[in-house]
């Protein structure tokens, strides 16, 4: 009995013991899964710190895609996560709400490429775009950044692409001297993925620089290096051999000016009231013409560049009451018709101080968009410079392009202004954020769904994107 109680107390000791030691391995491990989770936590803390401090420093330098990406990626991180949202979403949430480049088209990594993309046109009816390279070829893309073709024909830089009216012709003019028709009616309506007709080519007898459609797309007027204006009948001749003969040839006033750098007219637009009237910007003279080519008048000067350093780019607005001008010292001046042949100086904006390269009129004809060598682009209220002719100030300043940014054009829903530069790439912007109630936007959820709905054609189509960029919006 004696032994059988030592027994029963050794027993109960060691199941003491045992237990004491199992609590304490127990609260060992709770103590180790603490610290765990608070390493954890940390380490997802610091990962959001890093992000967002990045997405913040992208922003501020205007890279504004690489901005919202890196945003989005902190945000999936905040979602799957237990880190504290408040410290962390505002900063976050602002530059999502602020970024303004939507999309970015390239064939490459542009950081890595000579190409410049120099002229760029949007497809009347459809969602596509055509971009004209340093290479002398022309890309077609989609507007969610998928490509569709390269077309190939040109000997030398294309300097500019414009789709006809009716969709079925695209004009290409190069520094090779010829102008060429390119059919995409098979392309658009039997939606295949390349380019088989032909081009149609327009011979020149030296560079061209830009080419115009009228609106019934029975004539192309084209102006080039040696300062004259081409306007040819396109259906009078037969679509497949060359268009060599000219309905009329138009001389522009051949004047010097000091450098040699003669006749030269970048730019022509035909009136879309009238096609009968055409504009243009005269390197030589400094001056602004317009001009009824079918009266075989002389030109009309309805105002000159005062720093004479010729004109760069002339365009209509749509609704064919303005008419404005670019010139090399990014000096602006915008016109208000009262006549065809009548214009009176509506305001001179002194846009930039370096060259300015290309402008464009939304659709409804009250935003003027004006793009400069250095990378920015700048838009005005029509409306605003109208009433406060002296008051330069724009709706808009948008930056990032590295190098000069070539071409500009909205699209037709004037949602987007697109532009096409030096660096290699097509951007485009969207210009509805003045249309976004923040206090539609204050949840995680709802500030990451908006982030991607914005920039998934960017995800999904751009080229050089890293494996992490490209899955921001898949959690």
């Amino acid at each position: 009995l004696k032994k059988a109680k030592e027994r029963l107390n050794l027993v109960r000791r060691n199941s003491i013991l045992m237990t004491g030691l199992l609590g304490a391995i127990a609260i060992g491990a709770i103590a180790f899964s603490d610290a765990s989770r608070k390493a954890t936590l940390t380490a997802q803390t610091s990962q959001v710190e890093t992000l967002t401090t990045l997405a913040n420093d992208r922003f501020q330098q205007n890279q504004q895609l690489e901005a919202t990406v890196t945003a989005l990626r902190a945000i999936k991180v905040l979602k799957q996560t237990n880190v504290p949202q408040d410290q962390y979403l505002p900063t976050l949430r602002n530059i999502i709400l602020q970024s303004q480049e939507v999309n970015r088209l390239a064939i490459e990594n542009p950081q890595q490429s000579s190409l410049l993309m120099i002229g760029v046109a949007v497809h009347p009816k459809q969602p596509i775009l055509a971009a004209s390279g340093s290479d002398g070829k022309i890309r077609i893309w989609r507007l969610d950044g998928k490509l569709i073709n390269t077309i190939e024909g040109h000997k030398d830089k294309i300097w500019d692409v414009e789709f006809s009216h009716n969709g079925n012709f695209l004009a290409s003019s190069s520094l090779d001297k010829t102008i060429k028709l390119w059919n995409l009616e098979s392309l658009l309506e039997q939606k295949t993925t390349s380019l088989k007709s032909s081009p149609i080519d327009l011979g020149n007898s030296n560079a061209v620089y830009d080419a115009d459609f009228s609106q019934n797309d029975d004539w192309l007027v084209s102006s080039g290096k040696d300062g004259v204006l081409q306007v040819r009948n396109l259906q009078s001749q037969q679509l497949g051999r060359k268009l060599s003969e000219l309905d009329m040839r138009i001389l522009a006033p051949r004047q010097t000016i000091e450098g040699g750098n003669l006749y030269r007219i970048y730019a022509v637009d035909i009136n879309p009231l009238n096609n009968d009237w055409i504009a243009y910007g005269s390197n030589s003279d400094s001056n602004v013409y317009v001009w009824n080519w079918k009266q075989k008048s002389r030109p009309v000067s309805i105002g000159y560049n005062p720093r004479n350093d010729g004109i760069t780019f002339v365009s209509f607005s749509p609704n064919g009451l303005y008419l404005a001008a670019t010139s090399a010292s990014g000096f602006v001046k915008l016109w208000r018709r009262k006549s065809f042949n009548v214009y009176e100086p509506l305001t001179e904006i002194s846009a930039f101080k370096v060259r300015t390269h290309s402008l464009a009129f939304d659709q409804k004809s009250q935003f003027l968009a004006i793009a400069s060598s250095e990378g920015t682009i700048k838009i005005w209220q029509i409306s605003h410079l109208a009433q406060n002719p002296t008051n330069f100030q724009a709706s808009f300043t948008l930056k990032r392009h590295q190098g000069e940014v070539n071409k500009l054009i909205f699209s037709h829903d004037s949602q987007y202004l697109i532009s096409a530069g030096d660096d290699g790439t097509v951007r485009l912007w969207s210009l509805t954020l003045n249309t976004i109630q923040d206090k539609q936007l204050q949840a995680i959820d709802e500030v990451y769904k908006y982030g991607c709905s914005r920039i998934q054609s960017y995800l999904l189509n751009y080229p050089s994107l890293s494996p992490d960029e490209r899955q921001s919006c898949i959690l």
